[in-house]
């Protein structure tokens, strides 16, 4: 996960936009927890894998034709 900024696009270093999300304790304390470990915020993490599952459905849509 050390290579999370080199596989966001280049548009997400212009983030403008604010998205809130509600996440239960435990889970929120289990990503906290993560993000330390691995030397990132949680809203980086988060954001890397909402990157990769948009990237995901293009990727399967472009397959489906």
């Amino acid at each position: 996960m050390k290579a999370i900024n080199s596989e966001l696009p280049s548009s997400a270093r212009c983030l403008d936009r604010r998205l809130t999300v509600r996440l239960d304790g435990d889970r929120f304390a289990a990503l906290e927890r993560i993000a330390q470990t691995e030397g990132f915020n949680a809203s980086v993490i988060v954001r890397h894998l909402v990157y990769r599952f948009i990237a995901e459905k293009q990727r399967y849509s472009a397959v489906r034709g």
